[in-house]
């Protein structure tokens, strides 16, 4: 009977090993390793985890290209590809958008077929660095391919639209969905208010209500929040307060500083005082948003008062916080100013 080999033992080992070496030294040694027992560089699964591993901790590109290259006649898949744009993405490759590209391209010239995990990335990258033709191209192809019916891809898509402020291209690519998750929603939401289109913004939000298998989350409260503040919409305010109650989104911390800030600029002191007080958590944020809240509406004692009760504590907070109650009427208030080592001589502006 033959002797069994670390291969024949271990299969699941090896990978194992590959994704948890702690070191580049380990990695050289567990690469050497797969290749004395005949590893490499037939195993793609092991070939990847090892350029990924070299590239956590290494910043020369050379032995990461050399894997891939030796990979290729054994086989050549849209995973390996994925790894190596993943691996130069995390080595912080100059222009990464081009290379990327690049080993899109060569993929398609190979004969490759890009999956769900190609394209989101490459869009991703057309959205970062403004390439429309090329993200335009890739939405070409990912639909001749078929996978315009992806939810994944589709979020990516829709938010490389909006990202150019195409919102007719990304309500189109919305409402061609074939199905939808949260993700989707809460994309749609993020560019219509990021585009400054509020109404539009609400008007999802009322859909997702309405019609949508899936409900409003922590993400899309906290989006939506901004927007009814900016239109003044108490109305809507005090609506997604109640389904926040009603479901437990009121017991998130991020959740509470959007509803006293939404209240605050919608001109209700009292629900946004009331939010405030009933809140179990606070941080840096919460304080922010009451204090913001008095001085927005004109009562300086009391945001001087949240002030002097904030200040004591341990929260790490910015300038930017303490800048609100240090001004009433234009001028510093030097008493508040000195706990916080800031000059009577110094303007709003300087501080």
């Amino acid at each position: 009977m033959p002797q069994r080999d670390l291969v024949s033992w271990y299969p699941k080992d090896v990978l194992c090993f590959c994704v948890n070496t702690k070191s580049l030294v380990q990695t050289q040694q567990l690469h050497a390793l797969a290749i004395i027992h005949g590893l490499l560089p037939t195993s793609t699964s092991i070939s990847a985890a090892l350029i990924l591993r070299y590239a956590a901790f290494s910043s020369n590109s050379r032995i990461v290209q050399m894997m891939f290259n030796q990979s290729l006649p054994f086989l050549r898949s849209a995973f390996l590809d994925n790894t190596l744009i993943r691996a130069r993405t995390m080595m912080g490759v100059a222009d990464v958008h081009i290379f990327t590209f690049d080993v899109y391209n060569g993929m398609l010239g190979s004969g490759v077929v890009p999956h769900d995990h190609t394209f989101p990335f490459v869009l991703k990258l057309c959205t970062d660095y403004t390439e429309i033709k090329k993200g335009l191209e890739v939405h070409g192809m990912l639909m001749k391919l078929g996978f315009d019916y992806d939810v994944f891809v589709n979020n990516t898509l829709l938010l490389f639209y909006g990202s150019f402020g195409d919102l007719a291209g990304a309500r189109t690519v919305f409402n061609e969905m074939p199905k939808r998750d949260l993700v989707s929603w809460n994309s749609v939401i993020r560019v219509f208010s990021d585009s400054k289109c509020y109404f539009e913004a609400i008007g999802v939000i009322k859909e997702m209500f309405l019609w949508s298998e899936f409900k409003p989350n922590v993400v899309s409260v906290v989006s939506v929040l901004p927007v009814c503040a900016v239109l003044e919409d108490e109305i809507m305010v005090s609506e997604i307060h109640c389904y926040g109650i009603k479901v437990g989104l009121d017991c998130q911390v991020s959740t509470g500083n959007a509803f006293v800030d939404a209240y605050g600029k919608c001109l209700n002191v009292e629900s946004s005082r009331r939010v405030f007080d009933e809140m179990v958590e606070r941080n840096v944020v919460s304080w922010n948003a009451m204090i913001g809240t008095f001085a927005h509406n004109g009562f300086n004692n009391h945001a001087l008062e949240s002030f002097r009760w904030c200040s004591p504590t341990s929260l790490n907070i910015p300038r930017a916080v303490w800048n609100q109650p240090l001004t009433r009427g234009g001028s510093p208030q030097p008493k508040c100013a000195a706990r916080v080592g800031v000059s009577e001589s110094d303007t709003p502006q300087d501080i």
